[in-house]
């Protein structure tokens, strides 16, 4: 899988879920509002890609808490999230 890609809104949820993150405290690990999370997730029937900045920001805190993008992509595709 290329992760190199933007992320969608629907990946986007299906992390958080995966992590088992309430939004509001997604929204604090990642610096956006819980209003901000909960208008990306929205749209979670569609695979509109984020904007580059929450692309960025998604991708850079799951790094730094040394949790692979491959692999959670890979959990959410096997619940069913994706």
């Amino acid at each position: 899988m290329n992760v190199e890609r933007p992320l969608t809104k629907k990946e986007v949820r299906a992390i958080r879920l995966v992590l088992g993150v309430m939004q509001g405290e997604w929204g604090d690990m990642l610096g956006f509002s819980k209003s901000h999370i909960l208008r990306t997730e929205q749209a979670n029937k569609h695979s509109y890609e984020v904007s580059t900045k929450f692309d960025q920001a998604v991708k850079y805190k799951l790094k730094q808490m040394g949790v692979k993008l491959e692999e959670v992509l890979e959990i959410a595709r096997k619940r069913g999230l994706l």
